[in-house]
């Protein structure tokens, strides 16, 4: 029975390591922002976004590590990713039109509070 009790301990431990090296290098300070919505056609002032915001490694905008909800003021914070170039971005669809917006953080622009503005990017011709 102890064997058995070791190997379980064994596998349980190789999971968890396995499973902390997704976040590995993270550093453990916050990344602020605040989410704007602007209209297409620019006649509106930039209201607060209320959604969704994803952040991940490197530019890749098709996945995350991490996502918030930024609340009715836009407001937003994600743990820093430290010194590893990163992207902060949303991205959805409303109405047939695909609204767009990121920000690209790197070493020298990691610790600022930032201003994401998401924008109309292209008009969807089917519905």
């Amino acid at each position: 029975m102890d064997i058995l009790k070791r190997h379980v301990f064994i596998v349980m431990l190789m999971i968890m390591l396995s499973a902390c090296n997704r976040y590995k290098g993270i550093e453990d300070h916050q990344i602020y922002g605040y989410a704007y919505l602007k209209d297409s056609l620019d006649i509106q002032p930039q209201k607060p976004f209320n959604g969704i915001i994803y952040l991940n490694r490197g530019s890749d905008t098709t996945n995350y590590l991490f996502q918030t909800k930024t609340d009715s003021l836009g407001k937003f914070s994600f743990q820093s990713m430290g010194k590893q170039a990163a992207v902060i971005y949303s991205r959805f669809i409303k109405n047939g039109t695909e609204y767009v917006g990121q920000i690209r953080l790197d070493e020298s622009n990691n610790s600022l509070t930032h201003k994401l503005v998401i924008t109309p990017y292209t008009i969807m011709a089917f519905q």
